[in-house]
């Protein structure tokens, strides 16, 4: 069986895109969207 089937919906790309205002809101989110990764895996 499947954990990902019964994990909640986690969204990797908030507003649907990567572009970010300045290169530090870029690896804030890179940070961000890898810690999600590593949880969810």
């Amino acid at each position: 069986m499947s954990t990902a089937d019964t994990s909640p919906a986690v969204q990797l790309v908030p507003g649907n895109t990567l572009i970010t205002r300045t290169p530090d809101e870029g690896r804030h989110l890179a940070v961000k969207m890898a810690r999600l990764i590593i949880k969810t895996t």
